[in-house]
Order: C-alpha cells, then sequence, then structure tokens
C-alpha cells in the first residue's frame, strides 16, 4: 500500500507531467509552504526536515531551481507582485 507521502508525489507529479502545474506553480506552491513552516512547526515537530527532503527531491525531480530553500532568504527570493510575495 502507498504511504500518504507516494501518493502525494505521484499527484504532484502527474499534475507536473501532464502540464497542469508549471515550474513556476510549483515554485510559487512550495514558497507558501516555506512561508507557514514557523506554524507548521507547532502541528508537525519535525515538518521542516519533511519539506526539505521534498524540496531536495523537487530539485533532483527538475520541478525546483537548485537555489530554492527555505529560511531568512527564501521569502526575498521569491517574485513579487504588486509588492506581495507570491
Amino acid at each position: 500500500m502507498e504511504s500518504k507521502s507516494e501518493k502525494l508525489w505521484g499527484l504532484l507529479n502527474e499534475g507536473f507531467r501532464s502540464g497542469l502545474i508549471t515550474s513556476y506553480q510549483m515554485t510559487k506552491g512550495f514558497g507558501r509552504v516555506a512561508e507557514s513552516m514557523e506554524d507548521l512547526r507547532l502541528d508537525v515537530p519535525d515538518a521542516e526536515k519533511q519539506f526539505e527532503y521534498y524540496i531536495e527531491k523537487a530539485k533532483l525531480t527538475g520541478w525546483l531551481d537548485s537555489s530554492f530553500g527555505i529560511g531568512p532568504t527564501t521569502k526575498s527570493s521569491f517574485v513579487k507582485e504588486n509588492g506581495i510575495n507570491v
């Protein structure tokens, strides 16, 4: 039986492979998770560790640029639209 993480990865992979999810959308989505990391840590203590695993996997798959990462510089690395991080 597939684990939840395998199912999630399969869904993202199918969306990306079929063109339903673009690289920009993938980066934007991962960025939003990164921006929410403080709150996520309250409910999932190892959220950052799990997320870092998915970031590395996404980089290897070609979904994310190799410069993508979480931390103090993450928020400023996103494209801004109307002065708002996206």
